[in-house]
Order: structure tokens, then C-alpha cells, then sequence
């Protein structure tokens, strides 16, 4: 049987046939897709151009002011200080996410400053910036004493903690 086949196959002339189909509808998103990505990617070297020409005048600013705006923290997000002197820094204005090498240790401190006693507590996962409200039944605002606007006199007020 296998021979008869063979011999068939041998008599008959063979015709490649070669089957190939394309949607013009796909061809035609394909050649969007590359059109938008071919856009992106002139908008994002331009901006990096005009980025480059500015970066002295940041720099420039950043070097004769202790203030910085909602919008210069959003690039740069370590105040002035951290970002001219780093871990020597003696002074910080929140918001500040400097992290030295170092382990840092806080302390902190109580003040009847509060606004109202809520007794309402968020905790921040630091790296999803999501906030967590831990139900204390506090009536006492605590805070770094680092963040604090002003320096206060210590309270004479005993925290402690129960689980």
C-alpha cells in the first residue's frame, strides 16, 4: 500500500500550494498602534530636551532657596536641607522623605495642640502610600518631633499602650 503511494506521489507533478490570509482590519490597528508609539516617543524626547535646558535653573533655585513648592516636591522629594547637606543636615521642613543610611530612631513627643480629639489614628503603608486607621480611643495626638512646626514644652503626660 505504502508502494502504490510512493508511486503515486512520483506520477503526479506536485504544485506547492501556499495558503496565506491577512485581515485588512488588523493591518490597518497594527499600523496605529505603531503610529501612536511613534508619537509617544517624540513626546517624550522632547521633553526631554526642553528638560535638559532647565535642569541649571532647578539647580540654581535649589541653591539660593529654603523654600520649596507642592509641585518642586513632587520632583525632588527631600526638603532643601536633606538635599544640600544629606545626612549632616541639621534642620528639615515636612514634607521630607529623606531615609538616611543609617538606622533612624524618632522620638516623640505629646502636645495639647490637636485640633479635636478624634481618636482616630492612620497608619501609612509607606511604599503603597495607603492609609490604615488603627482605632485607638486616644484622646492625645502624637507626633515626631521632628514634624512639629514649632518647638513646645514637654507635658508631663504618662503614654502607655494596651493590647
Amino acid at each position: 500500500m505504502a508502494d502504490i503511494a510512493d508511486r503515486i506521489n512520483d506520477l503526479v507533478p506536485s504544485t506547492p500550494q501556499v495558503a496565506s490570509t491577512s485581515r485588512q482590519s488588523e493591518n490597518v490597528e497594527l499600523a496605529r498602534e505603531i503610529a501612536a508609539l511613534q508619537e509617544e516617543v517624540l513626546q517624550l524626547a522632547l521633553r526631554q530636551r526642553s528638560g535638559n535646558s532647565s535642569s541649571r535653573s532647578r539647580l540654581r533655585d535649589r541653591q539660593h532657596s529654603s523654600s520649596r513648592s507642592q509641585s518642586s516636591y513632587r520632583r525632588h522629594p527631600v526638603c532643601w536641607y536633606h538635599f544640600k547637606f544629606a545626612d549632616k543636615a541639621t534642620k528639615c521642613c515636612p514634607p521630607c522623605n529623606f531615609k538616611s543610611e543609617q538606622l533612624q530612631r524618632q522620638s516623640v513627643t505629646t502636645t495639647d495642640d490637636c485640633p479635636s480629639s478624634t481618636g482616630r489614628l492612620f497608619v501609612t503603608d509607606r511604599k503603597s502610600k495607603t492609609q490604615f486607621l488603627v482605632d485607638t480611643g486616644s484622646d492625645l495626638c502624637v507626633f515626631p518631633w521632628s514634624l512639629l512646626r514649632e518647638r513646645r514644652a514637654r507635658t508631663t503626660y504618662q503614654l502607655s499602650a494596651a493590647n
